[in-house]
């Protein structure tokens, strides 16, 4: 259970990380947020 849920927050993680890499999109970042 707690690896499945700790592969959820991983997978997240690396979604925001690549948001945030990308110019302009700081305001999608907030809006997930």
């Amino acid at each position: 259970m707690d690896l499945v849920l700790f592969e959820y927050a991983l997978k997240h993680i690396l979604i925001i990380l690549r948001i945030i890499r990308q110019p302009k999109t700081s305001a999608l970042l907030v809006g997930l947020a």
